[in-house]
């Protein structure tokens, strides 16, 4: 029987052991139907975002806090319950590993991975900087990507090795122009540690922005309108974007520039996506800080 939880943090993703000794092939999945029943459920939750997205003075949005500094609004709750429900009703297989909560049918070897307001500080603002996040791991793959932006009405999504599209349409996009001096990047790493990096980035790149989020900066840099962005760690956050950048040669690396794994308990401070020539300039700036002291 499934259980379900409420999992009060950040969900993160789990470590070697918990899927290793139990790999399905993923031939024996129907992926290009799993892709769709997570559209629809990114869609459901989208819905149910709009619906409480600037509400009226007479029906504000319920704020409770998880951890200081951790807003939870009844929005991200209505959108978590929506996608978990669209999964359940059309019988999709795995475990479910959410931001707000969590569900274990019994099975490791498939875990949805849901974010269902990446956001939720701009969205109760009233900004339209966020997004929803839903993915599917098999094994220690991730397989299946889909990230909604629902202010603007985009869905991308992709299936490992399938390519990548928006609102079903093949995504063609390519590195923006610009030299490094004359282009921003999304800097929305949390923690005192990262200070470094940040000062690091700054000496090379014109501006550093931050929104958040991750859906809505990994939205904008995956279609071509961002050159790259740094995180703290690859999670629920960030999970379907690393699908969907793949197939657009766009690189997901951790600040050595080592290509990151799901399944990897190697530590690092930062991931990082990025277009390849704005890679290769953020890279000879994070590599700097192992030079320095406490680098």
């Amino acid at each position: 029987m499934a259980q379900r939880s409420s999992t009060g943090t950040a969900a993160t993703r789990p470590r070697p052991g918990k899927f290793m000794a139990n790999v399905y092939p993923r031939e024996k999945f129907d992926l290009e139907e799993l892709s769709r029943v997570a559209v629809e459920a990114a869609e459901s939750a989208s819905a149910a975002l709009l619906a409480r997205f600037r509400p009226p003075a007479g029906a504000p949005l319920e704020l409770n806090y998880k951890d200081p500094g951790d807003v939870v609004t009844d929005a991200d709750l209505a959108a978590d319950r929506a996608i978990a429900q669209v999964l359940e009703s059309r019988g999709a297989p795995g475990n479910l590993l959410s931001e707000e909560s969590s569900i274990d049918k019994g099975d490791s070897r498939l875990t949805w991975l849901i974010d269902p307001l990446c956001g939720t500080l701009p969205f109760s603002s009233g900004l339209p900087h966020w997004g929803v996040n839903v993915a599917l791991s098999i094994g220690d793959e991730l397989e299946i990507g889909v990230v909604a932006l629902p202010p603007s009405n985009e869905i991308l999504s992709a299936v490992r090795g399938r390519g990548a599209y928006v609102n079903d349409v093949r995504l063609e996009s390519q590195e923006p122009p610009g030299a490094p001096r004359n282009i921003a990047i999304s800097f929305d790493a949390d923690g005192r540690s990262l200070t470094p990096a940040k000062r690091a980035l700054s000496e090379v790149f014109e501006r550093l922005y931050g929104f958040a989020s991750a859906a809505y900066p990994l939205g904008q840099l995956l279609q071509g309108r961002l050159h790259g962005a740094v995180f703290n760690d690859l999670n629920v956050h960030t999970a379907a974007s690393v699908v969907i950048a793949r197939e657009l040669g766009v690189r997901v690396t951790d600040e050595n520039g080592t290509d990151v794994m799901w399944a990897s308990d190697s530590p690092s401070k930062y991931l990082v996506f990025a277009w390849p020539r704005t890679h290769e300039a953020m890279m000879e700036s994070l590599r700097s800080l192992a030079t320095e002291p406490g680098g």
